[in-house]
């Protein structure tokens, strides 16, 4: 997840986040670590706070660490296809 990328490329604090979207700074911190992940249901409203896609939240289609590989190819060197 790039969270944290895009929060400052919006310019924003963890408290700025926390407080535009409804929850503690510490689930933020916590996104932003990788010790949890936001639910589903909360992408929307990251995308639009940080005005960008989910794919660029979710690091889809991005080379380097956050997005180095597809599902398919990821199951590919798994040999699970």
């Amino acid at each position: 997840m790039n969270i944290a990328n895009m929060r400052l490329k919006a310019g924003m604090t963890q408290r700025e986040l926390s407080g535009k979207i409804g929850v503690a700074i510490s689930t933020v911190a916590m996104w932003e670590t990788g010790k949890s992940f936001p639910k589903t249901s909360m992408l929307p409203k990251l995308t639009q706070v940080l005005n960008c896609t989910a794919d660029e939240l979710l690091g889809i289609g991005q080379s380097g660490p956050a997005g180095s590989a597809s599902c398919g190819e990821e199951n590919e060197r798994r040999g699970e296809i």
